[in-house]
């Protein structure tokens, strides 16, 4: 399994969320002209060997930020940010190449902060893996 795989493993999950709205993939992807969206993005670590063998753990954070218009704020972005926690709970195990990624806590929705034009809530999901 590969870091690519377990990012389209944990993006093709959110990407069937029901009534989600767009999703831009990474921090530097074009905004879109319309709002709501979502934009997701990784914040990994490098994998850490176990053992003798060449199995090796990856750890990191998938983060989805929600991203609402400016002046609806928390209404429209809470419910969003929920429905991804809801989406994602802990210890859901999705295939992933040839071995699976686990999602290891419940998702965390930070607080909602104005980002340019846009109210924004990150939410964060924590996920391990093993090659």
């Amino acid at each position: 399994m590969t870091e690519k795989e377990i990012s389209n493993a944990l993006r093709e999950h959110l990407a069937s969320t029901s009534g989600r709205p767009s999703i831009i993939l990474g921090e530097n992807d074009p905004t879109p002209k319309q709002t709501p969206f979502w934009r997701s993005y990784f914040v990994k670590t490098p994998p850490r060997r176990t053992g003798i063998e060449p199995w090796h753990i990856h750890a990191g954070q998938f983060f989805v930020a929600v991203m609402v218009e400016e002046g609806t704020y928390t209404k429209k972005a809470e419910d969003f940010s929920e429905l991804i926690v809801a989406r994602f709970p802990a210890n859901l195990i999705l295939p992933a190449g040839d071995g699976e990624v686990q999602v290891t806590a419940r998702p965390h929705a930070s607080d909602g902060f104005n980002d340019g034009a846009y109210w924004r809530i990150n939410v964060q999901i924590p996920y391990t893996a093993q090659t």
